[in-house]
């Protein structure tokens, strides 16, 4: 028999159990009302939530919204609520993460109830702790620990952060992936360990320094036969081939701490550029209205927003004969 890979919620029994569940709600924000304007994210951890719920468990929740400084880091009471009502079950929320008034609550649930606690990054911990030591050692980990019996990851597009909410309690608790984890690790197994050929990767987002590590990881493994490269990733890669995208767009190149990578992805380009297709053309944004513009019309003095028609035609192309698509 084959060696499990990961632990899943079908490895352990729940009923009477307080199981710590970390999620990823975190959601966009209307900025001037400061509320959720997408509930995707609360429908597709539902599944866990309910499962555990259904099968007794104490259901405590920790998840965050945006990060410190930026004007969508909020208390996540509206995040409770919403839960709620996704669930069509009682959700309480407290606006602390650890202390008496939550030891407290925890020691006093019964079988599936569920309690949602504060931000886990208004705690200093969640994202200052480095080494394991300090994670396992924060207060965070140390409380909430001992009035749990089961940790389950359920945040798999934050499971990459050296977060303590994140990495802390696996260490000190009995582990599991929730559900939305096990079927995005599953998808990934499938497509990166036998992938169908050809396989295309999308590469693509805010966090450009993540496809920069994923573009790089897959074309040393081999496993793309095209990458797709859009948003922020791409610009990087303009740049990197000597095309100036214009000051603004440089500016907010820069004010990501990405300026330091165009030799990396330059080495990239020059090594695989067989693989790695470029964008054609761009689309900017020109006083509230949509304006495409040639790569061999930059630099543009508008902020680029998106790729532009002829990229997409390009890219709907080489998708259309693709047999794994990595997005």
């Amino acid at each position: 028999m084959a060696e499990k890979k990961f632990y899943t919620l079908d490895d352990f029994e729940f009923k009477d159990k307080t199981v710590l569940v970390r999620v990823d709600i975190n959601s966009p924000i209307d900025l001037v009302t400061k509320r959720i304007t997408d509930t995707r994210r609360f429908t597709a951890h539902a599944k866990t939530l309910l499962e555990l719920s259904n099968n007794g468990a104490k259901i405590v929740v920790l998840a965050h919204q945006g990060r410190r400084g930026d004007d969508d880091f909020l208390p996540l009471e509206q995040h409770g609520k919403l839960l709620s009502e996704i669930l069509n079950r009682p959700v309480k929320y407290i606006n602390e993460v650890y202390g008496e008034k939550v030891i407290t609550q925890i020691k006093s649930m019964k079988s599936g109830e569920i309690l949602l606690l504060e931000n886990v990054r208004f705690c200093d911990e969640e994202t200052g702790a480095k080494t394991v030591k300090e994670q396992i050692n924060s207060p965070m980990v140390q409380q909430l620990s001992r009035v749990s019996d089961i940790y389950v990851n359920d945040a798999f597009s934050a499971a990459h952060r050296n977060h303590t909410s994140i990495v802390g309690f696996t260490y000190v608790l009995p582990s599991a992936a929730g559900r939305v984890m096990e079927q995005e690790v599953n998808s990934i197994l499938n497509a990166t360990e036998n992938p169908k050929r050809p396989s295309v990767y999308v590469l693509g987002g805010m966090k450009a320094e993540d496809s920069y590590q994923i573009m790089k990881k897959v074309l040393d493994i081999k496993n793309a036969d095209r990458i797709l490269p859009i948003g922020i990733i791409s610009y990087l890669c303009l740049l990197a081939e000597g095309i100036d995208i214009g000051e603004v767009n440089k500016e907010m190149i820069s004010s990501k701490g990405l300026i330091e990578k165009i030799p990396e992805v330059q080495k990239l380009l020059d090594e695989h550029d067989n693989i790695i297709e470029m964008i054609k053309d761009v689309a900017v944004d020109d006083g509230g209205k949509r304006l495409e513009i040639p790569i061999n019309k930059l630099p543009s003095n508008r902020p680029i927003k998106d790729i532009g028609s002829k990229t997409i035609k390009e890219y709907t192309k080489i998708l259309k004969d693709a047999n794994t698509i990595v997005f």
